[in-house]
């Protein structure tokens, strides 16, 4: 409606701050705005509605455009990750931005060979733009890494099963193209954990192509019929979910 009358819903809400949510405002959920430029909108969508769609995903909170105004609904833990993962979209126009995840819930990191990010980022950030569509997730290099030089931190935001999924497959990556550099000198891992735990298993290297299948088809239907994280980096399986999930995956 607002593409056919601009200022349908859009003056309400400059005017006299209406977000057309109707909620009880005793409670956790609301609506939150943020206005932009036409340009900064284009921006924020991105390419056939991706970026927005990534941080939708990513925070849990429901991120539409109309016109040149945001809507943000949702808790105001949602909300508010959401806001800060759109401030960070427009921070990385400038550079690398430098984020601290220490007590976040929302974020894990994966350390990445700094000669394999070109690859794990891909052209015109290509690979990781189809990870973050494919897992729900969004991802940054932060600009800070360590003192060697020798590797560059990538942080992955999002619901925890969604970012682990998405850590294990740029392992994976940079795995294939770097033998060693997430599994030299790991061995297997069993949790008694009844929530959300992760397991590891060692493969001979012969079982590898039938464990994975063609296209990796077998993997997924594992990991889909057991309802498990199910990734192979080199020659160790990586097991997570809850303590059923794990189970079934196993056998």
């Amino acid at each position: 409606v607002e593409t056919t009358l601009p200022g349908t819903f859009t003056d309400a809400t400059c005017g006299s701050g209406e977000v057309y949510d109707g909620c009880d405002k005793d409670h956790d959920w609301g609506t939150s705005t943020i206005q932009f430029r036409p340009d900064e909108v284009a921006f924020l969508l991105g390419a056939k509605g991706l970026t927005r769609s990534k941080i939708q995903r990513s925070s849990g909170c429901i991120v539409q455009v109309v016109n040149n105004i945001v809507f943000l609904s949702g808790s105001h833990a949602e909300r508010s990750r959401a806001k800060e993962y759109i401030s960070w979209l427009f921070k990385q126009l400038d550079g690398p931005v430098d984020v601290r995840i220490d007590g976040r819930s929302d974020a894990i990191s994966v350390d990445v060979p700094a000669q394999c990010v070109g690859y794990v980022q891909g052209a015109c950030r290509g690979r990781l733009i189809k990870m973050e569509e494919r897992f729900g997730v969004m991802c940054m290099f932060t600009a800070s890494h360590d003192a060697s030089g020798f590797v560059q931190t990538l942080l992955i935001f999002g619901p925890l099963q969604q970012r682990l999924a998405a850590k294990l497959e740029v392992m994976r990556c940079v795995e294939k193209l770097r033998p060693g550099s997430y599994t030299q000198g790991v061995g297997e891992k069993e949790s008694s954990k009844r929530g959300f735990g992760v397991e590891r298993l060692l493969l001979d290297e012969k079982e590898i192509p039938a464990a994975i299948g063609k296209e990796g088809r077998t993997m997924k239907r594992i990991g889909a019929a057991s309802g498990a994280i199910l990734q192979y980096v080199g020659r160790v399986a990586w097991i997570a979910g809850d303590g059923a999930q794990r189970t079934r995956c196993r056998e």
